[in-house]
């Protein structure tokens, strides 16, 4: 985050475009970036701007792990709902109702998370809201991974910040740590949140541990399982399915805009706590249901995810077969989700090496400053069950070519990092 908030008003906006403008070339402008898409994301090939030309690349960067938002039931379902509701309901569950697509879309979800019910949200972000809003006093305690998804820490800044901790990634001692001197002189209510596949860096908690170290110091743990839905367990049902963890403490906070191929969030829940976030989070209440078409799709790719087993056999297979490809760049041989990070040297210039990427004919993620601090930049590569071995080959091929030539470094001055 950048230095500028204490600034005033003209000085805030100058001192953005600014930076801006030295991180996309003097184009101005942070939606284009270096890619355009302009085809769907199908996970196999797509067309991207590329600098100053359309090409054909194959898709490396989509969150769309099974390929189910091209699914053909699943478009169908969603043409069936507009032709049926329209394009919108029009306005917020409380105000008007909730359509039968959105309770059966709560239901399958709770089933598929093995909670009693669940609660649709506009998005992923306005589902950490949700629960952090609807939930947390300002006297209870909230302890996040670091690496927490910034939805949560969004959410958090309206607690008093001594309220709010951050333990060291995956750290249970550090967990503990902080449990320990919370208790020692607090008797209220303690959350901790931890993500069931960490969207940035591509790896799971220790999840049985964390909810070990919960139980014994009477906390609430919330698992944002949104990557982890569609990939993880046996049959996808995610994070908690991985670790052969039958009962969810809690909360599960889940996305509909990965591997279920559509957009939208929820939290899986026992029916009370439900019903304390439909009566008092703002993103709830004052958010738009979501439209036909979209609940429709999410719904019937649940469905798919039971009918189509063969896409997840897939997505493993073709994670194994990456994860030995992409060893020579620093990639475990056992790494077990879809997301793989790929560091960089520091100071990179992280937008530079993915239009080389680009230009080879591949999409792939930059992770890059501002978002990360320099040193933590790194190229984000995404696998689905739809790339072939091919494909995934001449990546690796082209990967290790462009980052063994090196990389220019970033021309920001790194006192501007808060």
């Amino acid at each position: 985050m950048l230095h500028i908030q204490s600034l005033p008003f003209q000085d805030r906006i100058t001192e953005a475009s600014a930076l801006i403008a030295t991180l996309y070339r003097g184009s101005g402008d942070i939606h284009r970036r270096e890619f355009a898409v302009d085809g769907p994301c199908r996970g196999s090939v797509s067309n991207a701007d590329v600098r100053n030309g359309t090409e054909q690349v194959v898709m490396f960067g989509s969150n769309d792990y099974l390929g189910l938002s091209q699914l053909a039931e699943v478009k169908q379902a969603a043409l069936r709902a507009v032709e049926q509701f329209g394009t919108s309901f029009s306005g917020s569950p409380v105000m008007n109702g909730l359509n039968p697509l959105h309770t059966e879309l709560e239901r399958k979800l709770a089933a598929l998370k093995n909670t009693q019910t669940s609660v649709l949200l506009p998005s992923g972000f306005a589902a950490n809201l949700a629960w952090v809003r609807a939930l947390v006093a300002e006297h209870d305690y909230v302890v996040a991974d670091q690496y927490g998804h910034t939805s949560f820490r969004e959410a958090a800044r309206a607690l008093p910040k001594a309220r709010r901790r951050f333990f060291a990634h995956n750290s249970i001692p550090d967990l503990e740590r902080h449990l320990s001197e919370i208790r020692s002189d607090h008797a209220g209510t303690i959350f901790v949140f931890v993500e069931g596949l960490y969207s940035m860096h591509g790896d799971l908690p220790p999840l049985p541990g964390i909810l070990e170290t919960c139980e014994r110091y009477g906390a609430l743990p919330v698992v944002d399982d949104a990557h982890g839905t569609g990939t993880l367990g046996p049959t996808g049902r995610g994070v908690f399915e991985h670790f052969g963890i039958r009962e969810v403490p809690f909360i599960v906070v889940g996305t509909l805009s990965k591997a279920l191929g559509a957009v939208g969030g929820f939290v899986a829940c026992k029916k009370d706590v439900a019903l304390a976030i439909r009566a008092n989070a703002s993103s709830y209440i004052f958010s738009a249901s979501l439209p036909p078409a979209t609940v429709a799709a999410a719904s019937a790719a649940v469905d798919a995810l039971a009918n189509h087993p063969e896409r997840l056999e897939r997505l493993r297979r073709n994670i194994r077969h990456a994860a030995n490809r992409l060893h020579a760049l620093g990639v475990p041989k056992d790494w077990q989700s879809p997301i793989f990070p790929l560091e960089v040297p520091a100071n990179s210039d992280v937008t530079a090496l993915v239009t080389s990427v680009g230009q080879g004919g591949f999409f792939v993620n930059g992770v890059s400053f501002p978002a990360v601090p320099l040193e933590d930049q790194r190229v984000r590569v995404s696998i689905s069950s739809e790339h072939t071995t091919a494909q995934i080959d001449a990546l690796a091929d082209l990967l290790e070519r462009v980052m063994a030539s090196g990389t220019p470094e970033l021309d920001v001055q790194e006192a501007r990092l808060a």
